[in-house]
């Protein structure tokens, strides 16, 4: 559930997998850790929780998974001056990557 995210973009378009693009806002709840992109139809939790293969994210910074439908979605977002890339890991059963960014301060003009 959203609670009161800090929006770090006006309007983007991201790639996700081969055949989804989608238009919306990056936003961060930074209390909880999270980063989302917002649509007009609801919102896609882009962070995921790494602790149980023993990976926490420190202040300001968040996992990206690099799998499924989120492949390719963390280039876009450094491509887009939202976060800043700073390493990756593999993990689980098939050794994913997934990639730890630090979050870059707000572009949003007219959203906060």
């Amino acid at each position: 559930m959203l609670q009161q995210p800090e929006y770090l973009t006006d309007h983007i378009s991201l790639q996700f997998g081969e055949h989804v693009r989608l238009d919306g806002y990056a936003a961060y709840d930074q209390p909880r850790g999270l980063l989302y992109f917002i649509t007009d139809e609801g919102y896609e939790v882009l962070s995921v929780v790494l602790e149980a293969y023993g990976f926490v994210a420190p202040l300001g910074c968040v996992w990206i998974k690099d799998w499924s439908e989120h492949t390719g979605v963390t280039e876009q977002l450094v491509s887009l001056g939202v976060v800043s890339y700073e390493k990756t890991v593999r993990v689980g059963p098939f050794d994913s990557p997934a990639h730890l960014v630090s979050v870059l301060p707000s572009q949003a003009k007219v959203r906060s």
